[in-house]
């Protein structure tokens, strides 16, 4: 009977080696490495596995405290940065709309994109919405509805284009795109009116 050893010093005989040929060995892609790690991890590649994140309860809490205070203050804004919201929540559109607000910041959340299109026009009031610091792809094609907008950043996002309605935004001042995803600069920002 044959021994063989292998590269870590251990011996292996010919009788361990036709059983291990007759057991199902693991694909090149999930073979580990030496070091106990995946080698598609060591290569750099990544496997797409859903991310699920949760509201943590103090974001939470500062959510309900922060529409509280919106919606039993006088003042024109409502501030649920730092919120953990993946979404903007239908109580926000209603309150916007209902209260007239002037002003809605929602900075460094994890918002995707500005789910509820069909509710834009309860933003017609804003004058100012904050949204840099999220994880925004894509704008809806309807950002006209937002008829009063003067300021927009959209700053650190994941935009690769704007919509052609950002055009017909026409009281639009300030507009900040800095830090996304852009190839070629935006040409429907070129037809802003001034």
């Amino acid at each position: 009977m044959g021994h063989r050893m292998s590269k870590d010093g251990t011996q292996s005989s010919s009788s361990n080696l036709k059983k291990a040929k007759g057991s199902k060995s693991p694909s090149s892609s999930q073979a580990s490495t030496p070091d106990g790690l995946d080698s598609d991890k060591q290569s750099g590649k990544k496997n797409k596995m859903p991310f699920l994140r949760f509201q943590s309860s103090k974001a939470k809490k500062r959510y309900q405290d922060q529409m509280f205070e919106a919606e039993n203050n006088p003042e024109p804004n409502i501030d649920i940065s730092h919120c953990e919201l993946d979404e903007i929540p239908d109580e926000v559109y209603a309150t916007c709309n209902y209260l007239q607000k002037e002003a809605l910041l929602m900075n460094d959340n994890w918002l995707s994109t500005m789910n509820r299109a069909e509710r834009l026009s309860d933003f017609r009031t804003l004058r100012v919405l904050d949204l840099h610091n999220n994880e925004i792809k894509h704008l809806p094609d309807n950002l006209n509805q937002m008829e009063n907008l003067q300021i927009l950043n959209l700053e650190n996002n994941r935009l690769s284009k704007m919509p052609s309605s950002i055009e017909s935004l026409p009281h639009l001042q300030t507009l900040n795109i800095k830090s996304n995803r852009f190839s070629v600069f935006p040409e429907d920002i070129c037809r802003l009116r001034c």
